[in-house]
């Protein structure tokens, strides 16, 4: 590359290898063709240039402040003492030189990251109702809330606007600050939960709120069941489990509910459970006196709540090789999901409010339709898990093959419904295009749906092909570093019992 005479922008490996970086974000794209990962941009403080020995500099930099100063006071308009650019005013037919002073430049603010926590908070969660309001309600500002929000900021600026690597020394500081806050975080949320009444405090469960996605803010690779986001969530659950349905009477306590269940359910489809046995209960509170907003969400969660037991059944019979079970509860199952469909939209047509009018609905008909993929997905491997063994039941091949096919096509075409909704959420996805400043949570709802379609060996390969731009992007854009570990964690795994090429048209074979 020429040497221009300006400081390189590039990353440190292309700066290395002297070759064309494309500048993206985290990392940049020609690292991964080499096949290894970026180590990151120096900050934009080192691409400035400073004197060797300051001293000159600094009295040369007083010297004009002080004339600066002088000719403010001789013409009448106030000393500012910024150093910022000052024009005098002249009389018609007069010429006056305009003095500018930048004696700043290249020098960084006083001011600590920390003072901006909270408004990025606000500029990039500004949707969810309750914790806003939770600001101006918390008992303190040095409590439970505020340090999951500097946690929360620092790991954002992190992984969105600062560089991955920085200046000699930056990357192991920003580390010791995140070790800092998790731990004071951790503490504070320990600390708080010990005092009586804990599980009301809606600052408590806005603090455990923000903790959650913090974690899938950094990412964790490995198993779900062992990850800290689970933690969290039955920390969740465990406010309120606490809380009881009383509380659900009140317009504010279903703002703070539906975040952190529709967290739960999450969590719950994640890991093939049951919702909690308390999700009966709740839901026919709300059910009771149910607000005009809750019209689709109230019918959808209980849709998905269905789902997670039926999840729940068969990962059951599968991991205990029941195959006379599986055999005796193939087509109820498959029965009692089509029921659970039918009664979702016909609940949704009743109420009058299509997923279409909020946001917050439309993340929840995505997460709806994950749920039919991963349901629909058990009821094909219980099917082929019976194929095996045709000597122990009475089905006949054609109808367990027609199963397969009639999931298949439910999957994909869930999956399409989910392909098909990403510019609500996400916009447009080019490099020129400007990034809202919802992209966090908007990339935080639907990344869960995008993930089953990436993993999900049956769908087609343009929409596994389309989830995976779209982690990808995530993961650049919004700074969601569980994006890349969900990409990261794809292993293969042979199929088994394959359909007919010619029935199913190759639709099952892996990416």
């Amino acid at each position: 590359m020429p040497n221009t005479g300006r400081p390189s922008k590039d990353c440190h490996l292309c700066r290395k290898r002297r070759v064309k970086c494309d500048l993206g974000r985290p990392g940049c794209t020609r690292c991964v063709k080499y096949g290894v990962e970026c180590p990151g941009y120096r900050d934009l403080q080192d691409l400035l240039f400073r004197n060797g020995h300051p001293g000159p500099s600094q009295k040369k930099q007083q010297a004009r402040r002080t004339r600066a100063r002088s000719g403010s006071r001789g013409s009448g308009l106030p000393d500012h003492g910024l150093g910022s650019s000052i024009t005098r005013l002249s009389s018609p037919g007069v010429e006056e030189k305009s003095v500018t002073v930048a004696p700043w430049l290249g020098q960084q603010l006083g001011q600590h990251w920390t003072a901006q926590s909270v408004p990025i908070i606000f500029d990039i969660c500004s949707d969810v109702h309750f914790l806003i309001k939770e600001y101006s309600r918390a008992p303190a500002t040095d409590g439970p809330l505020y340090w999951a929000t500097h946690l929360f900021s620092r790991a954002y600026l992190t992984n969105v606007i600062q560089s991955t690597a920085g200046r000699a020394g930056s990357d192991g500081e920003r580390k010791r600050e995140l070790a800092l806050y998790f731990d004071g975080t951790l503490r504070s949320v320990a600390r708080e939960l010990e005092k009586p009444g804990a599980a009301f405090r809606n600052d408590l469960l806005a603090a455990i709120w923000v903790f959650s996605n913090y974690e899938l803010l950094v990412g964790k690779a490995g198993s779900q069941k062992k990850s800290r986001w689970c933690l969290h969530t039955r920390g969740l659950y465990s406010m309120m489990q606490a809380r009881g349905i009383g509380v659900l009477s009140s317009r504010m306590a279903r703002f703070s509910f539906w975040p952190c269940f529709n967290m739960i359910q999450v969590e719950a489809l994640a890991n093939n459970r049951e919702c909690p046995p308390e999700t009966e209960s709740w839901l026919a509170a709300i059910s009771a006196a149910m607000y005009p907003r809750e019209a689709y969400i109230l019918p959808a969660s209980i849709f998905i709540t269905h789902a997670t037991r039926l999840l729940a059944r068969t990962h059951g019979i599968l991991q205990g090789r029941d195959v006379d079970g599986a055999a005796r509860e193939l087509f109820s199952l498959a029965d009692e999901l089509a029921a659970a469909e039918e009664e979702m939209k016909r609940s949704v047509a009743a109420n009058g409010r299509s997923h279409e009018a909020h946001d917050f609905d439309f993340s929840i008909y995505t997460l709806v339709c994950s749920s039919q993929i991963q349901t629909h997905h058990s009821l094909a491997l219980l099917a082929n898990f019976v194929r095996h063994y045709a000597q122990r039941h009475s089905h006949s091949m054609d109808d367990l093959d027609g199963m397969r096919q009639h999931c298949l096509g439910k999957m994909q075409a869930a999956a399409q419904r989910i392909i098909d909704s990403i510019p609500r959420f996400l916009g447009d996805m080019s490099p020129q295009a400007p990034r809202g400043r919802h992209l966090f949570m908007a990339s935080l709802n639907i990344m869960r749906p995008i993930t089953i379609v990436y993993r999900a060996r049956s769908m087609l390969p343009a929409q596994g092909e389309a989830a995976r731009r779209v982690l990808e992007f995530m993961a650049r854009e919004a700074g969601l570093h569980q994006a890349l570990c969900e990409l990261s964690e794809l292993v293969g795994v042979s199929d088994e019992a394959p359909l007919d090429r010619a029935q199913s048209g190759g639709a099952v074979e892996s990416r």
